[in-house]
């Protein structure tokens, strides 16, 4: 269907004639074609001028419900009360306003599983993401470790030179944390990168393997959402660099405190 097509809607029977009740059937033309990016809204919604929509449904002069748009979503409980009723700041109640048989409800009522589907999910997330930061930051620490037993002779002659500790753990600690430094900042890069050219990788793997890597009648949404929030990215560059510069930290300490009588031993 494109702008200008003929569409003829058909609703359930509405209408009382002498041989019962029978469908209405209208045609209309096709002004524009509404697409938000949600599965299941776009194909089931068909938006009318309200004259329109009353003469197929049989409904004249009535309407089933008002959707009201606001400018904060998230601070929806002073809409509410501001829609449903007066609220006295004294005796804090609220004086009902609707009348019987009506009620008003939000769009996180509506779409509250889902809300805390996504909740979870994004809790899971971070934990899963934490994690992986460990798994890096163990290899850290096992790669230093390994490095001091390597560098054990070149620690013990180092030591017998006049090299401090403090010294000592200096080099060590520098080298374990440019590690986690670098590997942040290329992290970080690639992750934005990634963010910002989604839909070109999204394209052209779904090209170069053949299959759709994002159906929109499974997934509920015609494209994958991605939304850059700094916040995140500041979370994520500080637990990792805490964990890589917390994981340099015993390696380090550990080569510091290195006897050079045993280092070098049996040389």
């Amino acid at each position: 269907v494109v702008v200008g097509d003929k569409v003829t809607l058909t609703t359930p029977p509405n209408k009382v004639t002498a041989f019962g009740r029978v469908p209405t059937r209208r045609t209309y033309t096709v002004a524009y074609i509404f697409q938000m990016g949600w599965f299941q809204y776009d194909n089931a919604f068909v938006f009318l001028p309200l004259d329109d929509a009353q003469g197929l449904l049989n409904r004249r002069g009535r309407v089933d419900g008002i959707e009201v748009a606001v400018e904060n979503p998230d601070s929806l409980q002073r809409y509410d009360y501001g829609i449903a009723g007066h609220i006295d700041e004294t005796s804090i109640s609220v004086t009902k306003r609707l009348v019987p048989g009506t009620s008003i409800s939000n769009w996180k009522d509506q779409n509250g599983n889902f809300l805390n589907a996504l909740d979870a999910e994004r809790a899971s997330m971070f934990v899963i993401l934490t994690l992986i930061i460990l798994v890096a930051a163990l290899n850290i620490i096992s790669g230093l470790i390994m490095l001091v037993k390597e560098k054990g002779q070149n620690i013990g002659i180092m030591r017998t030179f006049g090299m401090t500790r403090g010294a000592v753990l200096r080099v060590f600690f520098i080298c374990g944390s440019s590690i986690g430094v670098v590997g942040t900042i290329l992290g970080v890069i690639a992750g934005l990168l990634f963010i910002a050219y989604i839909h070109e990788i999204q394209t052209f793997l779904e090209w170069m393997l053949g299959i759709s890597l994002w159906p929109a009648d499974v997934r509920g949404l015609s494209t994958i959402p991605t939304q850059l929030v700094w916040s995140d990215v500041y979370a994520t560059v500080a637990v990792a660099l805490s964990l890589s510069l917390l994981a340099t930290w015993y390696p380090a300490r550990r080569a510091a405190r290195l006897d050079p009588v045993e280092a070098l031993r049996y040389e």
